[in-house]
């Protein structure tokens, strides 16, 4: 079954979240020695959402200590916000504080406290000796690996969540399979389905279709991978199931639309077909998902078809990047195709040192965004953010670079009504571990505002939605939170990139974060 597995969101306070025995859904939260609440935000962390769990509270004993209080009890007290609404308390032997311990633990009943926000504070004959806040969020998930992160918002507000998943389905701990995650709008799950067989599936990409369904891509196959087309309906029923390669091929599907004529149209890439190790792979298929054309892309290096826009005529605009071509390393690369597929033109971007990404925006004023990264230090192997404005026949019409002192990349980006962008990513403030890194921008690529979410390992963006309301949702892969290695981060933000825990009220409900417990093994993409 599920276990409780406990994460830091607030280590800048001190506070560790620690797994607790197998069996039992059990966590213990370490709280800080000092809490402002003018300035600190609440310590945060999270709960098993499939069992009752045990939540064990260790406040430090210093500020104890120095109270006098050997001949009277202490009083412990928790109360829920905002209402402040007191729901448990407890008195503490004095003693208890002076053992020489360093933490005063408090155990907490199994299921007693929820997803939300609370405080606890510590009094002696009613004066104040500490004073914590501290959110409780749910978890889902297994404790084994999922990976990759694509979402959509759906019309009743909820999320569809396409991902990876080595904890579920048919091989639990021995392979992966595809992932279908229904959230509600509060980030609650609703119902998950597996898809797949004994060996590597995964879901990269999800596209709702106009008939009111959801069509996937990704990778399916035993000891190796074909190019997957899954179909499904809102409730995930399979619809149908496509997968072309060949038997000591690896392919995968990384992007899908839906096309003018009712079909659809993957790119990614092929080891199955063309020149080189690897080479950018498009299909064409009819309603029915059966594959009406395919063409491949490519030189003698590395090359990756990373996302995909229908043009006007019916033709292909492909972004992706690649080592055959180009100033040398690995480049961007845009291939503008006809309705068949054949090539009209092609442009790398790019200098001798390494850039990667790929991802295609349509502009409001009919050019195109490019989003990449771009190497800055050759040595110290940092990037920067990389945004280009392309022409319609790919001539760059400007470049901007963004970062800082340390590393960072870009991953997803979304145009918005008025001409701006919202990209995210991942940064490296003062050349530490990365954080989700999200960013408003105009037209022209003029920073608005910045946010950096994270904790003290790795972090990083795979997926940026827009949700109905203007805000946003990020699905990002976190080693601070969860089970270790690389776990899903789901973010749900305003439309200033900001969010917040467990508020009480239906607006401040809209905003949360979810760790969905899971990573996926070095090497396999």
């Amino acid at each position: 079954g599920l276990v409780l597995v406990a994460v830091l969101v607030g280590w800048r306070w001190g506070a560790l979240w620690r797994v607790g025995a197998p069996d039992k859904a059990q966590a213990t939260l370490a709280l800080p020695e000092h809490f402002d609440p003018a300035e600190a935000e609440p310590v945060e962390g999270s709960l098993d959402a499939s069992a009752p769990t045990t939540v064990a509270l260790e406040v430090p004993l210093s500020p104890l200590r120095t109270a006098g209080t050997e001949a009277r009890p202490l009083v412990a007290q928790i109360s829920r916000l905002p209402d402040g609404q007191m729901l448990w308390t407890e008195e503490i032997d004095p003693a208890r504080a002076a053992a020489g311990a360093e933490k005063l633990r408090l155990d907490l009943p199994a299921g007693f406290l929820g997803a939300g926000t609370y405080e606890l504070e510590i009094l002696d004959a009613g004066e104040p000796l500490y004073y914590v806040r501290f959110r409780l969020r749910s978890v889902h998930g297994g404790t084994l690996n999922e990976s990759e992160g694509a979402a959509l918002h759906l019309p009743d507000g909820g999320y569809l969540l396409a991902s990876t998943t080595y904890s579920f389905g048919s091989s639990p701990g021995r392979s992966s399979d595809g992932w279908l995650v229904r959230l509600s709008a509060t980030g609650d799950e609703l119902w998950s389905r597996t898809y797949g067989g004994d060996g590597w599936d995964g879901l990269n990409s999800i596209r709702p279709t106009p008939d009111g369904n959801y069509v996937c891509t990704g990778y399916a196959g035993s000891a190796f991978a074909d190019l997957w087309l899954l179909k499904v309906s809102p409730e995930g029923e399979v619809l149908f199931d496509r997968r072309w390669g060949t038997e000591h091929g690896w392919d995968n599907g990384r992007d899908v639309i839906c096309t003018a004529d009712g079909g659809y149209a993957v790119v990614g890439y092929t080891r199955s077909f063309g020149k080189g190790p690897r080479s950018v792979y498009l299909v064409k298929t009819d309603a029915s998902g059966r594959r009406e054309w395919d063409q491949h892309y490519g030189g003698e290096g590395e090359d990756t078809g990373v996302s995909l826009l229908q043009m006007a005529d019916g033709g292909y605009l492909l972004g992706g990047t690649t080592a055959s071509f180009g100033a040398g390393g690995s480049d961007l690369w845009v291939i503008r195709t006809d309705a068949a597929g054949a090539v009209l033109w092609d442009r790398t971007y790019g200098d001798s040192l390494a850039q990667s990404g790929g991802m295609l925006l349509p502009a409001r004023d009919g050019d195109f965004y490019l989003l990449g990264s771009t190497l800055r230090d050759e040595v110290l192997d940092f990037n920067d953010g990389w945004l280009l404005k392309l022409a319609a026949d790919g001539e760059p019409r400007w470049s901007r670079r963004y970062g800082g002192e340390g590393p960072e990349t870009f991953a997803r980006g979304i145009v918005l009504a008025d001409g701006g962008l919202v990209i995210a990513g991942s940064t490296a403030p003062g050349r530490e571990q990365d954080d989700v890194w999200l960013l408003g921008l105009d037209a022209e690529g003029n920073v608005l505002w910045e946010r950096s979410f994270g904790g003290p390992e790795a972090e990083a963006a795979l997926w940026l939605e827009a949700a109905r309301d203007r805000g946003f949702l990020v699905c990002a892969t976190t080693r601070s939170y969860g089970a270790g290695d690389d776990d899903l981060w789901l973010i749900r933000t305003d439309s200033s990139g900001l969010y917040a825990i467990g508020g009480g009220t239906p607006a401040e409900q809209r905003y949360w974060s979810r760790v969905l417990v899971h990573a996926v093994p070095a090497g396999l993409r």
